[in-house]
């Protein structure tokens, strides 16, 4: 008899594992199915052309494809500097990483875009003069932005050709919430979230503990008989 209360027990104790080790498994398959939306090839350029207070062309970036804009950038000729600027401005809930610094970030390939980023939202009027970004290779532009009140984190690859003219290259983002993004990253994904609401290292590897004492627990019950 007390065997047999035993093996009840052992029953509700191992319904009990599989299903935190269900819990773990689907938390790492929902990453899994992380994808990157790539924009495709854009080279998109544009000019200055010396007329003061004035903006040139300008360019749109909707990141989502929702019909509307999450930065703006054009070319503006500063008078009193005598020097151009590439404007980007920040549209709805978007923001782009400037450090704290007031100056665009540079970011080079496969940095990592993320929550730990400095992202502002950048007025109009408060815009940034190219700096380090002129006469060298293409950088990326970190951008954060949300979808349905979560945030996702992409970026835009931009290229200054010369002091008065760059190039809008190509733009992805994340489709999962709170997931990081690399710059240059065109597909792929499954980065675990950064300090999102469900924290993914603890289910995950929890998931992955429980189903390896789950099959320990099953093999061990194969050894005792039980008892009617």
């Amino acid at each position: 008899m007390i065997r047999k209360n035993s093996n009840r027990f052992r029953n509700r104790k191992l319904s009990g594992i599989a299903a935190t080790g269900t819990v773990g498994i689907f938390v790492l398959g929902h990453n899994a199915n992380a994808t990157i939306v790539h924009s495709g090839a854009i080279h998109y350029g544009i000019t200055g052309n010396s007329l003061c207070a004035a903006p040139d062309s300008t360019y749109d970036v909707d990141l989502d494809s929702n019909a509307s804009a999450d930065l703006q950038f054009n070319m503006f000729y500063d008078c009193v500097g005598g020097s151009f600027q590439l404007h980007v401005t920040t549209q709805g809930t978007a923001k782009a990483d400037d450090n704290g610094t007031a100056t665009i970030t540079k970011l080079a390939l496969n940095s990592p875009i993320n929550n730990t980023g400095t992202f502002n939202a950048v007025t109009p009027g408060a815009i940034y003069n190219p700096g380090n970004w002129i006469n060298t290779e293409p950088g990326y532009i970190g951008v954060e932005f949300q979808i349905s009140g979560n945030s996702h984190y992409g970026w835009v690859q931009v290229e200054m050709v010369s002091t008065s003219s760059a190039t809008i290259i190509d733009w992805a983002y994340e489709n999962v919430a709170n997931t990081q993004v690399l710059a240059g990253q065109t597909s792929g994904g499954a980065t675990p979230p950064i300090n999102a609401d469900v924290d993914v290292g603890f289910f995950g590897l929890s998931g992955f503990a429980v189903t390896l004492a789950l099959f320990a627990a099953v093999m061990l019950r194969r050894k005792v008989p039980t008892e009617n």
